[in-house]
Order: structure tokens, then sequence, then C-alpha cells
């Protein structure tokens, strides 16, 4: 998630994984801007996620418990997975 938390992790030299979760309609403008594609996207507009992170709106508040756990299963999943190998 540009410019995420994880960026002052990865300057500190510690290794990171970042996880967004947002709807399907923001994930797709996002990808659009990051791969130079705003002709997809509608003047003037943002995904609402850049219009949050970082400002006093970014509170936990936000959260949705059942996401956060899907969240959770698949990170306890992967780091597993990584600890096997």
């Amino acid at each position: 998630m540009p410019p995420g938390d994880d960026r002052s992790f990865l300057k500190a030299g510690i290794p990171t994984v970042s996880f967004g979760i947002v709807p399907a309609a923001e994930a797709h403008q996002l990808w659009l801007m990051l791969n130079g594609a705003n002709a997809g996207l509608a003047p003037g507009t943002a995904p609402g996620i850049l219009r949050t992170i970082h400002t006093a709106e970014d509170t936990s508040a936000k959260l949705d418990a059942e996401t956060m756990a899907r969240v959770f299963r698949f990170t306890l999943s992967l780091a597993r997975t990584v600890a096997r190998r």
C-alpha cells in the first residue's frame, strides 16, 4: 500500500510483508495508478484508501473483525510455510 508503514522497517533493514485489504474496485484503482494506467480512473479521483491512510481518519475503528481474522489466518499460514523451507 503506497506509502505503507512497512517502508520505515525496510529502511532499517528489517524484512517486511505488507498486506492491504481494500474493496476490489479500490484494488483495481490502485493497480491502475501503480502501473501508469491512470486513463482508467475518473479525473481527480483517487482510491479511498489514499484519502485515509496516514490521516486522522486512519483508525482501528475502520477495521472489520472478519477481514482481520482472514488476514491473521493467511499470515499464520504464510509464516508456517516459510518456516518449513
